[in-house]
């Protein structure tokens, strides 16, 4: 009886948003009609709203379809006459057909407002209007565009999407109307921001959601019949990836998602899912690039899934496509060049659904912007009676207005799942990814919903989500740490024993006492072999009881050592200089006082390592 009652109310509110969304189509319709060609507008004859001071603010005749944005340089922008940015760059002629498109369905407004009159051929007789002027439209509109003042489009469009007001209110921009404080608006400026008619995308429930239709809860029910790496977290993780795919532009960070598992774990299903509930909100692609994704989002804030992102033996066009997801994760601009030496500049705001069987390689920068999250193999008895999602069709809308509801309770609820993470050992990337997935989980479910579903209570996540739970290759490890192991992890340049050993290996016989009991290697054999890989190797007892390793800040073998990772120089300038000076004191000794150290015969300005501290740190 339950669940007939709550498909009655969706039914009901079917109806109601039906009659909602014709009526405000008819609300913003009403105007004054346009008048036959010669007749007068309102009582005003043809060309005379200037004489009569009927002009507005900006120097446009009353009721005019068309609206000046602003200028950039010898760009101008306008609002067309549907609600459409419409943009006259530099070189481009304003003729008569520029003019046409501008006033498109309003084409009776240009014979009103810039009438070209012919005299009457006879005394007595009236004027007769026969065409309009282009050459007054073109004046007035630049002159409107000028008076308006400079415009930046990146930085003042807002696409489809969620975005926030100055002040923290959720604006949904559903591309033919806008939803402020829960109220239908129309497209347009609003603000200091332009929101463009764009072609719809789902809009919230008409009417409010109650626990009764919330299906939060019924999603949470169907994600945990995936057979899930970490079945008591991922579920959660993904659900509130949805939410953060509905919220994007209005959310300070836009955490991605990257979904692995191998065939027959049901990939394809979760993606059709994600789809069914997101409609024409999700923007999905195979094969992309980056500008393929740029120039097809544009100023929309929506989300985005790349499916099949598999790893290659060249990963760029991968890596590339990621980059992207990690510049949209807090907004980030990009510049690229563009045509007659022309910068382009892109605002991403898109959270990214990313799905493969083998994720490529991607940098710690990257990992840490995403959730990692590993599909196994389908239970057979989780998938042979799944829940059923009745009225699939309105579970977006019903969570778009649940969300728009309750959106004052975000600010709360996100300081909340960052402190618990916080606990758990996160760093602030730690927290912004993952306290915004579980923030906008609960959002949607709400405590009770929560409780009822078996979700653990906010603070039980540090240790549920803590750095420990995250797999080994997701791990943030420090850059100065990763600098350390790549130069124990490289070989020297000498033979031993038939083959090229690592530094490592090298320090590891010099401190076995059997090899030095064996006639093995000596410590000055070490300090010779070390040297021709351009390090320096020393004892010093002010110091450490241990061995201690001088690193060069500059130096041309270094640099051949380092040839091709992420802290290679130039010209044997050193970038591995600045990531070891990152590490603590009491491992990173810096002191110029002590750090003048002979390498390889000379004496040269090194970064020492403190070889027993480091290995410390590594053996926890």
């Amino acid at each position: 009886m339950a669940e007939r009652g709550a498909g009655a109310s969706v039914v009901a509110g079917v109806v109601g948003g039906a009659v909602d969304r014709v009526r405000g189509r008819i609300e913003r319709k009403r105007q004054i009609d346009d008048p036959p060609i010669g007749a007068d507008r309102d009582g005003v004859h043809p060309g005379q709203w200037r004489a009569r001071g009927l002009e507005d603010q900006y120097g446009l005749p009353p009721g005019c379809p068309v609206h000046p944005l602003g200028v950039d340089g010898q760009t101008f922008y306008f609002i067309d006459d549907i609600g459409q940015l419409f943009t006259v760059p530099e070189g481009r002629q304003f003729g008569q057909d520029v003019i046409q498109r501008l006033f498109g369905s309003r084409p009776l407004y240009l014979y009103w407002a810039w009438p070209k009159i012919t005299p009457p051929k006879k005394e007595g007789e009236p004027f007769i209007v026969t065409n309009w002027r282009a050459e007054l439209v073109r004046q007035d509109l630049f002159q409107a565009a000028k008076n308006k003042g400079p415009w930046n489009s990146v930085e003042r469009i807002r696409g489809r999407g969620a975005w926030t007001t100055k002040d923290g209110r959720l604006v949904l921009h559903c591309g033919d109307v806008l939803y402020l404080d829960g109220r239908q608006v129309d497209t347009g400026e609003h603000g200091e921001f332009f929101y463009p008619r764009r072609p719809s995308i789902p809009h919230p429930w008409p009417r409010e959601v109650g626990d009764d239709i919330n299906p939060g809860p019924k999603l949470v029910e169907m994600l945990r019949t995936w057979s899930w790496d970490r079945p008591d977290v991922d579920p959660l993780l993904v659900l509130g990836w949805i939410v953060v795919a509905m919220l994007g532009g209005a959310l300070e960070w836009r955490p991605s998602i990257f979904l692995v598992g191998d065939a027959g774990t049901g990939k394809s299903h979760l993606q059709r899912l994600i789809k069914a509930v997101l409609g024409s909100m999700l923007v999905q692609a195979t094969d992309t690039t980056p500008a393929g994704l740029y120039q097809r989002i544009g100023t929309d804030a929506l989300p985005v899934g790349v499916d099949e992102l598999e790893a290659e033996a060249d990963n760029r066009k991968a890596a590339a496509v990621v980059k992207l997801a990690r510049l949209s994760a807090s907004g980030g601009l990009m510049l690229r060049g563009g045509q007659d030496n022309s910068g382009v500049e892109f605002q991403a705001r898109s959270p990214f659904l990313f799905s493969a069987i083998v994720a490529p390689a991607l940098p710690p920068q990257d990992l840490s912007r995403l959730g990692m999250l590993t599909l196994k193999e389908l239970d057979p008895a989780k998938v042979a009676t799944p829940p059923v999602l009745e009225a699939i069709d309105t579970i977006g809308p019903r969570m778009l207005r649940r969300l728009m509801d309750r959106w004052g309770e975000w600010p709360e609820l996100l300081a909340a799942y960052k402190a618990a993470l916080f606990k758990g050992g996160h760093d602030t990337r730690g927290q912004d990814t993952y306290g915004t997935l579980l923030a906008a989980a609960h959002l949607l479910l709400g405590d009770e919903a929560m409780a009822a579903a078996g979700v653990p209570s906010i603070d039980k996540w540090g240790v549920l989500l803590g750095v420990d739970a995250l797999p080994d290759h997701v791990r943030k490890e420090q850059n100065w740490r990763k600098c350390v192991m790549h130069i124990l992890t490289s070989r020297v340049p000498s033979w031993r024993h038939g083959q090229r050993q690592t530094i490592g290996q090298l320090l590891e016989d010099l401190q076995s006492s059997r090899l030095v009991m064996d006639g093995g290697l000596s410590f000055d054999d070490a300090v010779r072999q070390m040297g021709q890989a351009g390090i320096g190797l020393f004892k010093d007892l002010s110091l450490s009881e241990g061995l201690i390793l001088a690193v060069p800040n500059n130096s041309p073998l270094l640099a051949e050592l380092f040839e091709g990772s992420q802290w290679a120089g130039t010209a044997g300038t050193g970038g591995w200089a600045g990531s070891l000076r990152q590490g603590p004191p009491h491992v990173i000794v810096t002191d110029k006082k002590k750090n003048n150290r002979k390498v390889a015969g000379l004496a040269q300005r090194c970064t020492l390592i403190l070889l027993d501290e480091f290995l410390k740190m590594v053996d926890v």
